[in-house]
This record gives structure tokens, sequence and C-alpha cells, in this order.
């Protein structure tokens, strides 16, 4: 909230009475909860982009290309939410160096 919220929200608090003002706070109390389990979860999630984990499922770390798994590959490149493993890596460079094929 901003100052100038935070101040509105105090001042219609204050003219509440007493039954409204306990039910506010509670309220309140929860919505400060929920903002800061947000805001963790917002962090984890931030801290996990382009890691080997933003591509990991139930059955742990695996290329998104053919589905080998982290132990079963030299290599695996993690991008945003993606993995690929080397040997997706070099089918991709031997078709990109192919010329194309022209009619």
């Amino acid at each position: 909230m901003t100052n100038e919220s935070e101040e509105a929200f105090l001042r219609d608090y204050r003219g509440l009475p007493q039954e409204y003002k306990e039910k506010a706070w509670k309220y309140l109390k929860k919505l400060l909860e929920l903002q800061r389990a947000e805001n963790e979860l917002d962090g984890k999630v931030k801290g996990l982009e382009g890691t080997p984990y933003s591509c990991s499922g139930q059955w742990g770390i695996r290329c998104n290309f053919c589905g080998r798994r982290q132990e079963d590959v030299a290599r695996l490149i993690a991008g945003a939410g993606v993995c690929i493993c080397e040997q997706c890596v070099a089918l991709c460079s031997s078709i990109l160096e192919k010329p194309e094929m022209r009619q």
C-alpha cells in the first residue's frame, strides 16, 4: 500500500464500530500472512528460473526434448523452464548444418 492509501485505510478503520474493527483486524492479519507467503514463494520461483531445477518434474531432471534423465547424459543445459541434453543439441546442430533442400 502507498502512504496515501494507508492513511485512508487507517482513517476508515478508526471510524468503524469496535465489533467491525475486530473483524477488519482479523482479515488484515490474514491478508498480511498471505502477502508474506506470496512474496516468499515468488522469491523461490525467481530463484529457480534458469536453473536445472526449472525443468525438473516428479521423475527428476530430464531433457525436455528426448526425455533422458540427468544421470544418463554427460551434460544437461538449462534454459527458461526447459532443459536440453548434449545429444539433442548435437542432433539440432546437424539438422541446422544441412543445406536447405530447394525444389
